[in-house]
């Protein structure tokens, strides 16, 4: 499978508007999560591990999965540089446990960031997803509202963003029970044109019974 991410991850982490948007989630999920952001924390579409990396400091373990080779050698390059003993990196599909060795019915929290509007098909993921979150465990996503198609240009993603009403509907046809969606940041950035744009965000919560 062709690597989407091949030639950007070396300078991933060198755009503010993605380290911003990374904190700006951590410290939405925080409050949100409670005592389950210092458990056995997961995070799919990890990326460079911008916002996994951020649980570091306080849950008793991180992993973190994606399926892009280039993020995942800056990823454990990160690691290893912060000497950091409580982290995972998994490379692979979330939707085929087979080979990742993650334990299931185990995540007290599972947040992702921009990940899903990347995924074709939503409702596999989440199955898998409920699968490896423990009873009573939060999923704390955050992902573009419906937006024209503008926010990657050329390089088009699978989902224009997505109706947050819609996708809390998959979330309770997986199992899990919704707690809520909010806007809780916007992405501002130039569209092909040059112009700028403003994309919101919004976030999910949920948990598994």
């Amino acid at each position: 499978m062709t690597d989407a991410f091949a030639e950007k991850a070396a300078a991933w982490d060198q755009n503010p508007v993605r380290v911003a948007g990374a904190r700006a989630f951590f410290d939405a999920v925080l409050p949100l999560a409670g005592p389950a952001a210092k458990g056995l924390v997961l995070d799919f579409g990890s990326g460079t591990g911008l916002l996994g990396l951020l649980f570091a400091d306080i849950a008793r373990r991180v992993d973190l999965v994606d399926t892009s080779p280039a993020m995942v050698q800056v990823l454990r390059g990160k690691i290893a540089a912060q000497g950091l003993a409580n982290v995972a990196v998994h490379l692979g599909e979330i939707a085929e446990l087979t080979g990742l060795a993650l334990p299931e019915a185990s995540f007290d929290l599972v947040v992702s960031l921009n990940a899903l509007h990347h995924i074709p098909v939503i409702p596999p993921v989440l199955a898998q997803l409920y699968r490896l979150c423990a009873p009573g465990g939060h999923i704390i996503v955050a992902d573009l509202m419906s937006e024209d198609g503008s926010f990657h240009g050329a390089e088009a993603a699978v989902h224009k963003g997505f109706d947050p009403a819609e996708l809390a509907r998959q979330f309770q046809a997986a199992g899990f029970e919704v707690q809520g969606t909010l806007q809780h940041h916007t992405i501002i950035k130039a569209d092909a044109s040059g112009a700028q744009r403003h994309y919101p965000q919004f976030l999910l919560h949920a948990r598994k019974p």
